[in-house]
């Protein structure tokens, strides 16, 4: 190995974390070239170590700093984070000489580096394994610890079948949504990626979600058909404000001036001056007046009482609904939306 490339694998870890910073790490390198102080390293390990390394290219020894820099107070950190580094440096090794890696894990979250390893497109080929294919459920064979039929069958009797759990602990699926959802990753993740064209007669349809307070913002949300459209932030202000914003926004997205558009407002609370205003004659804004029946529908879509059914209005972020959701669907006591038609649990 030249000097170069070793010098390359050893800046990976540089840029390992460590507490304040601090770097607390150092190497002894010698490569395979540099005979004695090779032979030098390879003498501070016990013989059955010696065995296998001297089979390496590059020997090192890490160094770690025990005290801070900036102030002689003990690092307690020092360890670990040497540690961390070094295995960065190993894992950068590893894949610039081709080495494979996998990540094996329960999909208990629809978040984070395992859960976008899976997604359509990533650099991970997918390998699922249920619970339902050991040996013990099919009858192939019987080994201890592994998932039997009456266990299985236990969970499904207790969670239901098509419940979160059983997805998760029994057939390793990644939940289609949490407890606090009203629509899950799995379902918006999906939309995402599915293609939906635009046809000459789908009707323009914007979802209006009047913000609240603090950080919040008034969005537009349009579609046609199962295509989602640009969402358009709309500056905070009063109804009307919200209300004028929004019908010109519309305007722009429209294929011609006759053109009606649906505006879908989240009507409660904060959203229901805005409603007013949109469902008003006509109103005036920096001396330009309204008449909003001319230019627009206005629909308020409001929350569903406890266990109704009910049709789903278009809804901003989902790119392509699936006609499932477009039907009727089930709602539990906190308005959680569950494609199974049952509460969520």
């Amino acid at each position: 190995m030249d000097i170069e490339d070793a010098i390359w694998r050893f800046d990976a870890g540089r840029w390992s974390a460590s507490s304040f910073n601090e770097q607390p790490w150092s190497w002894l390198v010698a490569r395979r070239e540099e005979a004695a102080a090779y032979e030098r390293l390879l003498s501070a390990l016990i013989p059955f170590n010696q065995g296998w390394a001297s089979h390496a290219p590059v020997l090192a020894v890490s160094l770690a700093r025990t005290t801070f820099a900036r102030n002689g107070q003990p690092n307690r950190h020092a360890g670990h984070d040497v540690g961390q580094a070094a295995a960065q440096i190993a894992l950068d090794g590893n894949a610039a000489a081709g080495a494979h890696f996998f990540l094996i894990s329960n999909p208990t979250r629809t978040s984070g580096a395992f859960y976008e390893s899976q997604q359509p497109g990533g650099d991970y080929t997918p390998l699922h394994i249920s619970s339902e294919q050991s040996p013990n459920i099919t009858g192939e064979s019987r080994i201890p610890g592994l998932a039997t039929r009456e266990w299985r069958d236990k969970m499904v009797a207790k969670y239901g079948a098509d419940s979160l759990w059983v997805a998760v602990r029994v057939r390793g699926e990644f939940p289609s949504g949490a407890d606090d959802e009203v629509f899950g990753a799995g379902l918006v993740s999906a939309g995402m990626h599915r293609v939906a064209e635009i046809g000459d007669t789908e009707p323009l349809v914007c979802g209006l979600d009047v913000a609240g307070f603090g950080g919040d913002e008034n969005i537009l949300a349009p579609r046609r058909g199962p295509r989602t459209l640009p969402m358009v932030q709309i500056p905070a202000g009063e109804s009307v404000d919200i209300a004028a914003a929004a019908i010109r926004a519309a305007r722009k997205l429209r294929r011609d001036a006759n053109e009606r558009v649906q505006i879908n407002v989240d009507a409660n609370g904060v959203g229901a001056g805005v409603y007013s205003v949109l469902v008003s004659d006509a109103f005036e804004h920096d001396g330009e007046r309204f008449v909003p029946r001319d230019e627009i529908i206005a629909v308020a879509v409001m929350t569903v009482e406890p266990g109704a059914t009910a049709v789903i209005k278009p809804l901003p972020l989902i790119v392509a609904l699936p006609p499932s959701i477009a039907s009727t669907s089930n709602f539990d006591n906190v308005h959680r939306y569950s494609s199974s038609g049952s509460p969520m649990p």
